[in-house]
């Protein structure tokens, strides 16, 4: 099998819509939810408090990404972020409306 393409889950996202996108064989998903807002919460309430070295973790989950589905932590800085520090990134799937703005 060819290359898959590199799926990082950026935003909180319920576990049976996660698995139905990783049914594509030609994907990889990689999404830790420790890293992110429980999705039963509502996921615009912002991003997850977490430590320097969680912090550390999530960005670096972000620049391995061809692709992010969800904007990192619902914020425009974290994706410019990203987008700068990952040549490899290759789309973003937004969720809310005004995501082009965003990136």
């Amino acid at each position: 099998m060819p290359d898959r393409l590199r799926v990082v889950i950026a935003t909180p996202l319920a576990r049976d819509l996660v698995e139905l996108i990783a049914r594509d064989e030609r994907l990889e998903v990689v999404w830790e939810l420790e890293l992110l807002t429980d999705p039963e919460i509502d996921w615009m309430v912002g991003p997850k408090q977490r430590t320097p070295e969680e912090q550390a973790r999530y960005e670096a989950l972000l620049d391995s990404a061809e692709v992010l589905f969800g904007v990192p932590d619902q914020s425009g800085r974290a994706l410019g972020r990203t987008v700068a520090a990952n040549p490899r990134l290759r789309w973003v799937h937004t969720i809310p409306a005004g995501g082009g703005q965003q990136v």
